[in-house]
């Protein structure tokens, strides 16, 4: 199988007809047994995907009000590669690299530093929108788009206290 082979099959799944402007092969193979994918692809991506012995790197990196939504695109991503026989585990920690560096990619908040991480908070600490939505989450669970007069978010509960 060839690179252009999985982009396509990835093309059908979404119901795409072509490549979108902000997605590509970044490195190209007539025979892949390995695939990296990524949301964003940068050089540090390269190497790792260099040092897990890739056959080819794909990448998606969504515009506008698609990057809220990447997280979705990882989870259909770990629930498929889970699928396939990829330990949980590894499919987990996939998900955590992956929350993190879409809010180091796209988060205007001082947290994004720390991947998006708020630390431990209590009641009254945040906006009520804000603290509403995290009431309602179980650990481990990551909520739909929050909005409020700071912004839109995505709020994954790491646990309570």
């Amino acid at each position: 199988m060839t690179s252009e082979d999985i982009m396509e099959a990835a093309l059908d799944l979404a119901q795409l007809t072509e490549i979108p402007s902000d997605s590509g092969i970044h490195v190209r193979s007539d025979s892949v047994r390995e695939v990296f994918a990524t949301i964003d692809c940068d050089v540090s991506d390269l190497l790792l995907a260099r040092e897990l012995k890739c056959d080819t790197v794909l990448t998606h990196h969504p515009e506008g009000t698609a990057a809220l939504h990447g997280w979705r695109v990882m989870r259909n991503q770990i629930e498929q590669m889970m699928e396939c026989g990829v330990p949980v585990a590894k499919a987990e920690a996939a998900l955590r690299a992956g929350d993190e560096a879409l809010a180091r990619e796209h988060s205007t908040c001082p947290s994004k530093s720390r991947g998006g991480d708020l630390g431990w908070f209590g009641p009254g600490k945040m906006v009520r929108a804000f603290e509403e939505a995290v009431s309602r989450l179980g650990s481990g669970s990551v909520s739909e788009v929050v909005s409020t007069q700071f912004g839109h978010h995505l709020i994954k509960k790491t646990g309570q206290r």
